[in-house]
């Protein structure tokens, strides 16, 4: 769902979280998230049964589209190496987010390593994260399913582990997972410097199409002109 075009006065980023796959599985989903100066604005949204490679090819064309958007792949689902790995090595999109250790002495040391991992520790981080964004009126969101998935987010008791367990108690929270994950990638882009990609990444299809066009060009300039 495309609830604002692309701006270029403006920077994005894409929070995404994917399932397997499977057709009576989980959906892969993804939030997109435009960056105003003072509020977050839901831009696009997806969610759907999609083999992982096709979200991944999806991801990185909407990613692209939203002028490069700082890209976080959720890392805890079976499909979402798969994704990270076509996107890196295949598809080389430039600006993956890299995880961070959140609980070194200097807070913030990077590991090399691209997606966001929730844990026991990070999933505190952004749903607190989120939470205050909603609570201070910073952060909008236009799609109906979303909003349903955030509003029955919460802390419950599971009956079979006993343990403490955050989420959807019955249905789905994909959309809400990928919301989290993007409203953290806001997070990370202000902290970040402001990332200047290359219009075209090389060895991307993108490149390789445009570099034989060029050749193809020549070829006929070659033939024809004199």
């Amino acid at each position: 769902v495309i609830h604002q075009l692309p701006d270029d006065k403006f920077n994005y980023v894409l929070g995404a979280d994917v399932a397997e796959g499977l057709p009576n599985g989980d959906y892969s989903s993804f939030v997109v998230l435009k960056l105003s100066e003072s509020r977050l604005i839901e831009a696009a949204s997806f969610n759907a049964h999609i083999h992982p490679i096709d979200f991944a090819y999806m991801l990185h064309a909407v990613a692209y589209w939203y002028g490069a958007a700082l890209l976080g792949v959720e890392i805890n689902e079976k499909g979402a190496s798969a994704v990270i790995n076509h996107l890196h090595r295949e598809l080389m999109y430039p600006n993956l987010y890299y995880q961070e250790d959140f609980q070194t002495a200097n807070y913030r040391e990077i590991h090399d390593r691209f997606g966001w991992n929730t844990n026991s520790y990070t999933k505190g981080l952004i749903v607190e994260g989120l939470k205050d964004a909603i609570d201070y009126n910073i952060i909008y969101f236009y799609t109906r399913e979303c909003i349903e998935q955030l509003l029955k987010y919460k802390r419950w008791i599971s009956p079979h582990s006993k343990s403490l367990k955050t989420g959807v108690q019955s249905g789905h929270d994909d959309l809400a997972s990928a919301a989290l994950v993007a409203r953290q990638m806001a997070k990370a882009w202000h902290e970040r410097k402001e990332f200047q990609p290359r219009s075209i990444p090389r060895n991307s299809w993108e490149d390789v199409m445009r570099r034989g066009e060029s050749i193809a060009l020549k070829e006929l300039e070659a033939k024809f002109i004199l």
